[in-house]
């Protein structure tokens, strides 16, 4: 999963987009809008942590 650090946009698995899709949406998204992007290993990460850390980031904003 790969989303943004300052607005709610993300891309994951779950949208049907394997990880070379994801990248390039990253990617655009930057060039669109100069927006940061991390990404969270969702295969290792289980799905409480991952939503953990979106709680954070959005605390944090």
């Amino acid at each position: 999963m790969k989303y943004c650090l300052h607005c709610d946009w993300y891309t994951s698995e779950i949208d049907g987009t394997d990880q070379d899709d994801q990248s390039r949406k990253a990617v655009n998204h930057f060039v669109d809008t100069g927006h940061s992007i991390d990404t969270v290993d969702t295969s290792s990460v289980p799905w409480n942590d991952l939503q953990q850390q979106l709680l954070m980031k959005e605390i944090k904003a």
